[in-house]
């Protein structure tokens, strides 16, 4: 029920911007409009279109928040690349398993020289769990080398130039 969702919300709103603050970041919450905004901005890079929104506009108009902030078009071409309006872009996934993982991580990608959003997905893990799970993957990598290097070597190609020395 949304008497009983909204003093949970307020908690786990007040849990995170206290995180933040630990770390040393300054972060607010935003309203529905101030993220309408926001929105509008990552849709709409480049263009002289300034975000017009009011929320009593809906009921009348039909129209539903997305039509206020959408681009004026999305291609898919592939399943990277993007385009939308006029804005070419690329996604990328990237997927860390470790048992720890700096704040630092995040101010690299943020320090980078181009028009980049980031967005995090993190779930925590036991790291005891984590570090098991790594270890799985480096010995996955490792099998799946020998395996290469076993058919370099039944094609003929020499051992001493295919193996990799660490």
């Amino acid at each position: 029920s949304i008497k009983a969702a909204k003093p949970r919300l307020e908690r786990i709103e007040t849990d995170i911007l206290n995180n933040f603050k630990r770390l040393g970041v300054a972060a607010r919450t935003l309203d529905g409009k101030e993220r309408l905004f926001q929105l509008h901005a990552v849709f709409h890079m480049d263009e002289q279109l300034p975000f017009q929104f009011e929320w009593d506009w809906l009921a009348p108009s039909g129209l539903s928040t997305k039509d206020f902030i959408a681009p004026s078009s999305f291609e898919f071409r592939t399943g990277k690349q993007f385009r939308m309006g006029k804005k070419y872009g690329a996604v990328s996934f990237l997927q860390i398993l470790a048992p720890e993982l700096n704040d630092r991580l995040l101010a690299d990608f943020l320090d980078m020289e181009s028009s980049l959003i980031v967005s995090m997905h993190i779930q925590s893990v036991d790291q005891v769990k984590a570090i098991k799970t790594v270890k799985r993957k480096i010995t996955d990598l490792d099998r799946s080398k020998i395996e290469e290097q076993k058919k370099a070597v039944r094609a003929g190609y020499d051992m001493d130039i295919s193996a990799t020395r660490s």
